[in-house]
């Protein structure tokens, strides 16, 4: 039964980091400090109008968000810490829509983040009972267990049975990653950006059938962020009333009884799905048709297409010819544009952070601020967010001015929000003054904040560095690119600046202005390339598999980095420029010993150690003889 609200909840502000690969360079003090900043300044607030904060996220130890939110002042209002699996960021929202519904605040603070480890998901509680355990038990029981990690076996063995039940095929899952694949390269947020052919998805490694690596979200690291506001936070700024975004109906539900009938679509929480998206849609009045923009939960391209049934954007069982006959994405057949950011299967999926994203993406759509990606004339939006163990989330979005959207211009919209760009089309930072303009003016601590403003991207324009620092820097940049070795180098990316600040730890992507360009021996932009690996990323799923492997590039010499760099474990440094052509030629056979040569310090600690041929007359002695495999691979 829902209980009866007695005033409405808006979203007023919004704001996320770009998604990033799990390689700890970025710890969850900056994710949730970025989103939160942006968030509060698209809103126009200042920390302290907000009562309450809720924090969310899975990995981490206890009151990991008060040490985010102390980051904005020390206010002593309550935080709330959640923690909901997969769904995490969107219980976070219901937290606190019903809080300010009823009367209990006027401004709550949702901050979602999570710093995540590669591969697939994993436990950390193995001396107790797994909370999925009963889920695990009965896949087992119904379809076994393959080597696959467990959740692509359970939403694999869903995709299967869709199959069995309704007669769709492996195509169809393959087109649902290729239409969010497509999506994820208007979204500057998205982990990933790169398109592929429906050929190209279903040659991918097959993880569990018919899932194929392509059609498996990643593990992520980000945050995301939203300030939820009451009906007389937002009278008190009509000004504000044009961006602001209705939570006309929402529904948080559990499992029912089904997820045990032995059914692999109902182990994926189908039934609660199809109750939450029911109760959402009733209350706010809408049906399934007037939803034109949906964000779904796409762990999976089976989850997609058993979640398009149960919120029924399409008749039972007709999903799959709703993907084939293109109306799940842009164009004249479209019937409604899912996951136009990409999805969790091409942005990425910080647990903590996912449903917050999803939540920005819509509001901005819902303003017309999405214009590079617009779906033209909503007046409705729709997000489901899921997880297992379990939890959904479904949410309905309108317009607090009751209009449909219309595409706004960036200029305007720079104008507006008083930061220059358009968030929802350029992933960029702040200022200093615009972050310290956000935070607490009464109850601010310059402890709890530490160096987190000098680690996160603190300005949109190409600043890594103290103004009195950048022209050392561009000549240093000048210097390399017309070293000796500079058409060798080419391809390869540039070093990052030192000096006596660290370079943030969140990809420079967002200090870049978002503008394409043809001069690729730019600097800035070829340090925008190193940093993000925006030229040829690896991408790792939540499967564990690595899609593609990186080019070795031979970086500059140790004497330019920073030590921050040094202790890169995932650096490359080569030798000396000397033994260039050396070590670039491939392996040779038949048993030649070569002994290594001198190595750096920094060399000795990596695990990739290179072993170029010493000059010749070299006597190498028994225990200096390392045999090389006769093959083409390093």
């Amino acid at each position: 039964m829902v209980i009866q609200r007695n005033q409405p909840c808006y979203v007023l502000g919004v704001g996320m980091t770009k998604f990033i690969k799990p390689r700890g360079k970025v710890d969850y003090t900056e994710l949730g400090f970025e989103a939160g900043i942006k968030a509060m300044l698209d809103a126009q607030i200042n920390y302290d109008d907000v009562d309450q904060g809720v924090a969310c996220y899975c990995y981490g130890d206890s009151t990991c968000g008060q040490r985010v939110f102390y980051q904005f002042g020390m206010t002593q209002i309550p935080i709330y810490n959640v923690n909901n699996n997969c769904s995490t960021g969107s219980t976070g929202l219901h937290l606190a829509r019903n809080v300010i519904s009823h009367g209990g605040a006027d401004c709550i603070l949702v901050v979602g983040f999570e710093k995540m480890m590669p591969g697939s998901l994993q436990s950390f509680w193995n001396d107790r009972s797994n909370p999925t355990g009963t889920t695990g038990e009965m896949m087992a029981a119904t379809r076994g267990i393959t080597n696959a990690p467990g959740a692509a076996q359970m939403f694999g063995n869903a995709g299967r049975e869709y199959m069995e039940k309704y007669g769709a095929k492996p195509e169809d899952f393959a087109e649902i990653a290729r239409i969010n694949h497509e999506h994820s390269q208007r979204n500057p947020y998205s982990q990933f950006q790169d398109v592929y052919t429906l050929e190209q998805i279903m040659n991918a490694p097959m993880i569990h059938a018919p899932l194929t690596k392509l059609q498996c979200c990643p593990t992520s690291d980000g945050g995301a962020a939203a300030v939820l506001v009451s009906q007389d936070f937002l009278d008190a700024r009509p000004h504000l009333k044009n961006q602001a975004v209705l939570i006309a109906g929402q529904c948080m539900a559990t499992d029912a009884p089904s997820l045990f009938s032995r059914s692999s679509i109902d182990l994926m929480g189908f039934e609660m799905t199809k109750h939450a998206a029911k109760t959402a849609m009733t209350e706010a009045g809408v049906k399934p048709s007037d939803i034109k923009v949906c964000e779904l939960h796409d762990c999976f391209s089976a989850n997609e297409m058993i979640v398009i049934d149960a919120l029924g954007l399409a008749p039972p069982g007709k999903a799959h010819v709703l993907v084939r006959g293109g109306g799940i994405t842009y164009g004249p057949n479209s019937k409604v544009v899912i996951n136009p950011s990409g999805g969790l299967i091409s942005k990425g999926h910080p647990l903590g952070a996912s449903g917050i994203a999803q939540c920005a993406e819509l509001v901005w759509h819902l303003r017309g601020w999405a214009n590079n990606r617009l779906v033209d004339g909503t007046s409705v939006a729709l997000q489901h967010n899921l997880g297992l163990g379990g939890a959904v989330v479904v949410t309905v979005y309108k317009r607090a001015d009751g209009k449909t959207n219309s595409k706004v211009d960036n200029d305007v919209i720079g104008r507006k929000n008083k930061l220059g760009y358009n968030p929802a089309v350029e992933a960029k930072g702040f200022t200093e003054a615009q972050a310290t303009s956000v935070r607490s003016k009464t109850a601010k601590s310059a402890w709890a904040l530490g160096d987190v403003e000098k680690k996160v991207p603190s300005t949109p324009q190409f600043h890594l560095l103290p103004t009195t620092q950048s022209s050392v820097e561009t000549n240093r940049l000048k210097a390399w690119r017309a070293s000796s070795h500079r058409s060798a180098r080419k391809d390869c990316h540039p070093p990052k600046p030192t000096g006596s600040h660290k370079a943030p730890s969140t990809p420079p992507f967002h200090l870049l202005p978002d503008k394409s360009s043809a001069e690729t021996n730019n600097p800035s932009n070829r340090l925008k390339a190193w940093s993000t690996g925006s030229d040829n990323s690896t991408k790792e799923d939540s499967t564990g598999f690595d899609e593609s492997t990186k080019e070795d590039c031979h970086a500059p010499k140790a004497s330019l980095l920073t030590n921050h760099q040094r202790r890169n474990k995932e650096a490359y440094y080569p030798p000396k420029a000397s033994l260039f052509d050396i070590i670039s030629e491939k392996p040779r056979s038949t048993g030649i010993c070569r002994k290594p040569p001198s190595l750096t310090n920094h060399q000795r600690e990596t695990k990739e150690k290179c072993h170029p041929p010493k000059p010749n007359g070299y006597q190498q002695s028994p225990k200096d003889c390392h045999m090389r495999a006769e093959s083409d691979e390093s």
